[in-house]
């Protein structure tokens, strides 16, 4: 409709009375400029909602959510500006994961020995618990190329290594409450 917007113009100007250029809807002749502000303003008010859609579910660390939301997004039609935001929140909740999940596995109940009572260790299972299932969440960023894209090298790089890192940190902590 943005390429027939140019016809009202031309069509005013040396067909005046021509009218059969113009798409009638309901009685109302419309011209195509208007149609094209229509459909414009629908697709903006679907991207907004596909964009909130995307930073609510990044928040949630919801990321088979994250890809399909940002596959709903036209790569042409794409606002720079929500395209920074939506880099910015990936980069920043995916570095916070690695962090927490490496700072849960350090501080894994470090002073305290395998014999002491049920409560620490079931305490224990449940840290480790959470700590897989969130390594899962990252491990399965890796394979969403629609979700690596956004993401800038440091933050792939520290994507990469860190289930190994962190079951690094794992295996010396339980070795240290070995050795106590």
């Amino acid at each position: 409709t943005e390429a027939f917007s140019c016809i009202d113009k031309f069509n005013i100007k040396l067909f005046p009375s021509m009218i059969s250029m113009r798409v009638t809807v309901e009685s109302n002749t419309i011209s195509f400029n208007s149609l094209f502000i229509n459909n414009r303003r629908k697709l903006n008010e679907k991207y907004k909602l596909v964009y909130q859609r995307v930073f609510e579910v990044i928040m949630k660390e919801d990321f088979d959510q994250v890809t399909r939301s940002i596959s709903e997004i036209d790569e042409k039609s794409i606002n720079s500006k929500d395209e920074i935001q939506i880099k910015n929140d990936l980069n920043n909740k995916i570095e916070k994961l690695i962090k927490y999940c490496k700072n849960e596995a350090k501080f894994l109940n470090v002073n305290r020995t395998l014999t002491e009572n049920e409560i620490i260790k079931e305490n224990r299972e449940k840290q480790i618990q959470l700590i897989e299932i969130n390594v899962e969440k990252l491990k399965k960023v890796i394979n969403y190329e629609i979700i690596i894209k956004f993401l800038n090298e440091n933050i792939k790089q520290l994507l990469i290594n860190c289930e190994n890192e962190i079951g690094t940190i794992l295996f010396e902590q339980t070795f240290k409450q070995i050795q106590n």
